[in-house]
């Protein structure tokens, strides 16, 4: 993988292209990364996290799962996790309040 961040789990998703939506950019990408079809929703989050030589923007969004037999294409593996196991895998530190804020989430719900 060409992950900046190699041995770190990651949201699947990747940078849009020119005049793509998010949206359209996050079908594509997780058609490209794990061959399943989604249907986005709601925006959940932005987040903007200052590296020392860059500021990336990232957004998360809730989708619905399609269908697609899912499997590894643009990554070396992919897991099915619940949202309060999420803290138990390491992420990019940027992802660090998605994954405290949907693990905080579902363990209120219980």
């Amino acid at each position: 993988s060409n992950s900046p961040l190699p041995g770190f789990w990651e949201f699947p998703g990747g940078k849009r292209e020119a005049g793509e939506s998010y949206e359209e950019c996050l079908v594509r990408e997780i058609r490209e990364e794990l061959n399943a079809e989604v249907e986005v929703g709601k925006l959940v989050e932005t987040i903007v996290y200052e590296y020392s030589e860059k500021q990336v923007t990232l957004k998360f969004f809730s989708c619905s799962y399609l269908g697609g037999e899912v499997r590894a294409l643009g990554c070396r593996q992919f897991q099915w996790v619940l949202p309060r196991e999420l803290p138990s895998y390491q992420f990019p530190p940027p992802n660090e309040p998605i994954v405290r804020m949907l693990a905080a989430a579902t363990n209120s719900e219980s």
